[in-house]
Order: structure tokens, then sequence, then C-alpha cells
């Protein structure tokens, strides 16, 4: 089968292809000039929400002739859509016409704008009955090769079309948050393709209904094709003698003949529509037979089964060679903790036989008062198409064992986390034995847990958030069904500021006239009790224009949000809370384009009531010195965006010292996605490194429960991008591990290290004894692992040594050592 067929067939299962391949090639304009769609009317659907390009222009700017040559989606000749899982344009030519090809201008690549999953074309005489009659994307692709890496604009062009009509449709279905869209042409074709029946498969009138019944086929299409492609390319630069290079591909190209069959009806040998389908990868028995052919080539190669200890932080190669025992890097596991401090490590599992391994992992040399858990991370897909191993399901023993499945072809690994208690301080060798159904043993991998002598602390310093929104019937992901589980998640890995939303302060009735408050304290009540060890709380103010109806530029509106304060403040000291552990974000994100005077007005009426509690911002320029110095003035705590401040170290660390100098105290957050994209290591970890670096008290990321309403088993069904660093279904009450959390978990513990140095030298120095040699290793560590190669890049696939970090630790765990001595 054709390459070109089969993409046809990968993405369009849904209509005849015969017009595509059948001779008619000669009615196709073959140099496509007349663009008909020019100056032509439009609807769209939905209506475009992307604040900065939507304008009244965007009724006009697809078929005006003029194309956006700048940075796309800022640009007010571009139209775009925000969080909507479709857009559909549908363009009147004002009679049928001969269609021979269309282009699509586009861009992608930065800030979390993805190139759309799929763009489908669709034509009709009459506005009513549409039919399919390609798909634009893969058109685009066979033709112009595939979409650029990083940031780029793109004109999607095809003059492969051979169809007619007046209506012609573009159904963009979205692979993230955004869809953006520039000029649209529509080319004439040949007066001969006027005659004879319509071409192309009927498919629903209605966009949305047709995007519901195509999302599910398309995303597991693109799965199937991605993973061929790079097994093909795979075995084509492999050491294969000839012949066995000829069988593996003639394997492929019978699999991908089943795929393109089992695609082209209406009923896949699998069902991905219902409600508790999960992305977890092999999908179908036709997907595992791509990974029984990665097999094959394994054992071509002489790879038998293989353990092979990896960084817990890496991003796997769903498709490539094991590393083998032979190569450079870690051959054995080293786990350095404190008592009471949980470290994790892993190790990666090759089957080269053809079938399914059934083991037993038996841990020798664990000591009895070391917690361990056993993590079997599924491979899941994501948005992107870009599968990850981000999901810690824990394993649970069987008669002292731990059964693990490992399928041919596809690398398994087990993730650990190591908690020793109470132990004796010093190394303790062991080993991870794998054995099969018949106890005979395969491999092992041997590890050693350094125990320190310093305890971790019960309570961490530096404060842990994520807009976790628990409050009320929860958000997003998190709802009564889930939110004991979730809480109980987020509390064990040391989120210690919580988030809850406007509602919890905002419920109130006050007279004017006497300034008399009465509150409604019940969303507050249930919220706190929620977090009883909490070491402070932040609250999203979203403040309106006025309190009540009266105006933030009226004579009476300080008095009463001062009344408003104090009411507030009286009864959190009812609860034991005093107002300086409360933090108020007033207005989220101030930026260019943002009204300022809401927020200066609440902020100087709340200050005056209450001068302890604490006002905290989100700045969001990436020139913080064009941001009105009255931002900063009014607030006291300023929490910068982490990866703004990466891409400008030197001018964020002159501005936001200066601020600090000042008085104000720094913190740091990050908001970026999709969140399993993103590197657990220079990401998420190493936020914390970078508050002790600029002296920052709390590190918060956006968000713990944002799994955008949808699983995070299944992120096809997602009509946005997800943020959770867990793993949430709202249908389900528990919630599992993820990479991004533990990640995190381990970096607050990394700024405990580091705090405790810290205090060591400053107790040394009030004693009068020398720290210079402590100091050195505390600066030169920080630096080692913020100043890396790679670490100031924020995405998984990037590469980068994510062991610095732990070696660093190391260091700083000694000098604590040596000054207690």
């Amino acid at each position: 089968m054709s390459q070109r067929l089969f993409f046809h067939l990968w993405l369009l299962g849904f209509f005849s292809l015969s017009l595509a391949f059948s001779g008619i090639t000669d009615l196709r304009a073959a140099e496509p000039a007349c663009n008909i769609a020019l100056g032509k009317a439009y609807t769209l659907t939905p209506e475009p929400n992307y604040k900065h390009c939507t304008d009244p222009g965007d009724m006009v700017q697809l078929t005006d002739g003029e194309t956006t040559a700048e940075h796309f989606w800022t640009q007010p000749g571009t139209v775009g859509w925000e969080r909507t899982p479709f857009a559909a344009i549908t363009i009147d030519l004002e009679r049928v016409e001969p269609i021979s090809g269309v282009e699509m201008t586009s861009a992608a690549g930065q800030a979390g704008v993805a190139w759309p999953l799929a763009v489908f074309i669709q034509t009709s005489d009459d506005g009513e009955t549409f039919r399919e009659v390609g798909e634009l994307l893969s058109l685009d692709r066979e033709a112009h090769g595939p979409l650029p890496e990083g940031y780029a604009i793109r004109c999607f062009s095809t003059n492969a079309l051979a169809t007619r009509g007046r209506f012609v449709r573009f159904v963009l279905i979205a692979s993230g948050s955004y869809l953006f869209v520039d000029e649209i042409r529509v080319f004439r074709g040949n007066d001969a393709l006027l005659q004879g029946p319509s071409t192309g498969t009927l498919v629903s009138n209605d966009p949305a209904k047709f995007v519901q019944q195509t999302r599910m086929r398309l995303a597991l299409h693109r799965r199937y094709a991605a993973d061929l492609a790079n097994l093909r390319k795979l075995l084509a630069e492999a050491s294969l003698a000839a012949t066995v290079r000829e069988n593996l591909t003639a394997r492929l190209a019978g699999i991908e003949k089943k795929i393109a069959a089992a695609f082209a009806t209406k009923a896949p040998p699998f069902d991905a529509s219902g409600e508790g389908f999960r992305a977890i990868l092999p999908i179908g028995p036709l997907h595992g037979e791509i990974f029984q052919v990665q097999a094959a080539l394994w054992d071509a190669l002489g790879l038998d089964f293989q353990s092979v200890p990896v960084s817990p932080w890496d991003k796997a190669v769903l498709i490539g060679l094991p590393p083998g025992k032979s190569s450079e890097g870690q051959q054995a596991i080293e786990v350095h903790a404190m008592q009471g401090e949980y470290r994790a490590a892993a190790f990666n599992l090759y089957n080269s036989s053809q079938e399914p391994l059934e083991l037993s992992l038996r841990i020798e040399g664990i000591p009895a008062a070391t917690e361990l858990t056993v993590h079997d991370v599924p491979w899941t897909d994501t948005n992107r198409f870009e599968p990850v191993l981000a999901a810690l399901p824990e394993l649970a023993p069987q008669n002292g064992t731990y059964p693990i499945t490992v399928l041919p072809g596809l690398p398994k690994q087990v993730y650990l986390t190591f908690r020793p208690n109470n132990l004796t301080p010093g190394k303790y060798a062991g080993a991870f034995v794998l054995e099969s159904a018949e106890k005979k043993p395969l491999d092992s991998v041997s590890f050693t847990l350094h125990v320190w002598p310093m305890r971790f602390p019960e309570k961490t310093s530096l404060l842990l958030g994520g807009w976790s929104y628990t409050d009320g019937d929860g958000a997003y992901s998190v709802n009564p069904k889930n939110r004991d589980s979730f809480l109980k998640h987020l509390q064990e890995r040391f989120v210690n500021a919580p988030w809850a939303r406007p509602l919890v302060v905002m419920s109130f009735e006050i007279d004017k006239a006497t300034k008399t408050v009465t509150l409604d304290t019940k969303e507050m009540d249930d919220w706190l009790k929620q977090w009883p060890a909490a070491r402070e709380y932040c609250i999203f103010l979203s403040v309106p224009a006025a309190i009540k109806d009266v105006k933030h530029d009226a004579p009476e509106f300080e008095a009463l949000v001062g009344a408003w304060t104090n009411a507030w403040v009286k009864h959190w000291r009812e609860k034991g809370i005093e107002p300086d552990r409360i933090n108020l974000l007033v207005a989220d994100e101030p930026g260019l384009d943002f009204d300022l005077s809401p927020m200066y007005a609440w902020a100087r009426a709340i200050r005056k009531a209450e001068p302890r509690l604490r006002l905290w911002t989100d700045p969001v320029y990436k020139d913080p010195a064009k941001a009105p110095t009255e931002i900063f003035e009014v607030n006291d705590i300023i929490c910068p965006n982490r990866p703004q401040w990466l891409e400008n170290r030197a001018g964020f660390d002159t501005f936001y010292f200066d601020w600090q100098r000042k008085g104000k105290t720094l913190q740091l957050y990050s908001c970026s996605g999709p969140v399993r994209l993103l590197d657990p290591y220079s990401y998420f970890r190493l936020q914390p490194w970078e508050c002790a670096r600029i002296g920052g008290t709390g590190s918060f990321y956006w968000a713990f429960g944002d799994g955008a309403g949808f699983s995070s088993w299944n992120e096809y069904a997602a009509t946005r991008d997800m943020y959770t660093p867990l793993f949430i279904d709202p249908a389900e009450p528990t919630v599992v591990a993820g990479k991004q959390m533990e990640a995190i978990r381990e970096g607050i513990e990394d700024y405990e290290t580091i705090r405790m140095l810290q205090d060591a030298i400053k107790r040394r120095k009030a004693e009068g004894k020398p720290t210079a040699e402590a100091e050195t290793v505390l600066r030169e560590s920080i630096e080692s692992v913020l100043y890396a190669e790679g670490v100031d890049k924020i995405f998984w696939k990037e590469p980068k040594d994510r062991t610095l970090a732990d070696q660093a630790r190391v260091r700083i765990l000694e000098a604590i050592r040596q000054l207690g001595e």
C-alpha cells in the first residue's frame, strides 16, 4: 500500500477515496492561480475569542488577500480561538464552483500554541448537505514535508482536490488550547468538475457533532501512524542483515494494511469511544503488533531481556534501542536520603521476545524501617502525541513480591520511592531481583541506600501552593467525589499554602449607612477545615470595579472595603488565624493591557484597614521595568513568572532584587503547559532551587487541580491543555501520583536541605567559627544546578543532565554533617 493511500486512510476513514486515486487528476488545475474565495463572505463557529487578535475585522480578514507576516496571534489580521475544541469556517463562493485546491495559513510552536490536530475540508452545493473531500494537514504534509519544530507560520496547501461546491467549510480540530488562522484561499478547478454527482462522504451539517464523532478516531490514527513511521525509520538506520530488514519491513507493511482496513470501517477492533477509555499504550492489539516488530528488531541485534537503571526524571524513548548494559551512565541505583525524606529512583525493562513476560519483583536488602513504594509506570499519550512515562500507580505486593508485565518491544519503567525512618545512618546495599513466573531469576538491579544522620523537618519552610481551589464543590477536575483524595495527596507532598476562589470572602451583606458588614462564612469555614495544618492561606479576590454597587472611585468606597476587611480579620482571628497568614491576590497577572485602577483602590483600602494582611501580586511583564511602579508599591509579595525570569535572568535579577531590598517579599510561580510535556526536573523540581537563589519564600504552580474537567488518562478527549501535575479523573474517587508532582516534592526537600546548611552556617558564624568552606559549597552547589547547560529549557524533550541536583545535594549534605561535627 502506498504511503499516500495510507495517510488518507489514516486520517479519512470516513469517506471514499475513489476520486482521489481513480485517474481523474486531469480535472485538477496544475497550477492553481484563481482564488475564488477572495473577498467572499464567511461564517465562523464559534465566534473568535482570543483577546489579542479578536476585532470586528475578523469577519473579512480571512479572505481579504492579506497575510500576517509577524508574530501571528498578536496581530489584528489573525483570527483566533482560545479553549475551544474546534473552529468551523464556512466560505460562501456565491455559486457552485469547481475546486482543485485550497490554502490556509496558521502558526504554532510557541507559548503553548500547537498545530491543529486536523483541518477537514467539506463542501456543499446548498449549505445544508456537506461532504468530506480532504484533510488539509495530511495533504500538505505529503506535498511539503513534516511540520517544523519551534515557532513557525505555515501556509497549508493542496492542489490535489477534484470537487465542487458553493460552500467550502474548514473544520479545525484543536490539539491544545488555541487555534489561529489567517488568509484562506480556494482555487478554481476544471469546469468538468461541475458535471456528475457530488464527491466525498456525507458528514453532519453540525460541525460540533462532526468533531465529536471524529476526534477520537483521528487521535488513534495519528498515534498509530506516528509509531509506524518512527519504527520504519529505526529499521532503516539499524545495523541489520538485508534479509532481516526486509522481513521486519514486510511485517510493518502488513500491520499498516490491517490498520488501514480497520479504520476504513465504522467499527475498529477496539472501543475508544466509551467513558472509561484510557490512552494507555498499546492502544488495541494492532498497536501491540507494532511493538512486537520493535521487539524483533531488538532480538535481531542480540539485545536480550534487559533491566537498566535510569534517572527517574529523564524522558523515556518509546521507539528506539535499549541503552544496553555496556552504555555509559548509571549501572546501579544510588539513593541519598535523610530520615523521613522521600527520594525517587527508577529502572527500565526491555522485552525482546514476542510474548509478554510475567515477572515477579523481589526486593533484597531493604531495611524494615524504610517505606518503599513501587510504581508500575504506564505509557500515556498526550494531546500533542508525545507519549510519556508520567503516571505513577502503585503496585501492591503479592506474597512479598510485586507482579510486573513487560510487553514485547514496549519499554517498561518501574519507579521507586524510598523513605527511611529511624535507621542507623550508613549505607544499605540490596537488589531488585526480577524472576519469571517459574521463579527463575532473569536479571537484577543493585542499589545502595545512603541514610544521612539528619532528620527531615516535620514542617517545611518554603510555601508551596498551586491554586488548588478545593473550596465549594471544587474546580476543574476536582469535585466532591475525589476531593478528599486530592487533599490527602497534596498535603502528603508539602502543600502548605492552599488557594481559594473569591466566593469564600465575597459572600456578605453591607449596610452602607452604618458600614455594618454581615458575613456568610460557610464557604470560608469549610475551606479552612480542609487545611488545618496550612502555614498560610491564599485567596484570589478577582476584585470587581465596585463593592456591591459602590464604584472604586466613589468617596465612600474606601470605608466600605475597610469595613469588609475588618469583618474578615475579626473572623479569622476567632479561628486562630492572624492576618499576616492571609495572602490576598487582588487582581491576577497584571500586564500591559490591564486596567489597574480597581486593583489599586482595593489594595489601598485593605492596607489602610489592616496593614498586616499580605497583598500578593503575580505580574506578567516580560520587561518588568515597563510595569507601573504602583503595582509593586501597593503589594507586599511579588511573585514573578519563573519561565519569564529564565528568559531575562539579568534584567529580572536587577529589577526584583531592588524591590527586595526595599522590603518586598519575592516568590515564584509557573503556569506553562501542557503539563505532561513539561520537564519534571527543570520546570518543577528546580523552582525551589531558584527560590533559594533569590531568597524567595514561596513556590507556586498553575494548577494542581486543572485537568480541564477531563480525565488525565485520556487527553485525546480534552478540549484544551491540562495543567495538573498528578492524574485525576473527575469520575473516579482517587487520584494517582504523577512524576511532575513528585518532582515538586523533591524540590521542596532540596530547598529544606539548602536551608539546613544556611542555618548551620549562621550558627557557626554566631559561635565565631569558620564557615568559608561551607559557604563556597552552598554557592557553588546552587550555581552548578541552576546555571547548567539546558536547565533554562522547560520542556521534557529538551536534553540536559538531570542528575546534577542530586550530586549537588550530596555535597550540601556532607557540608551539613561536617559543620555538625
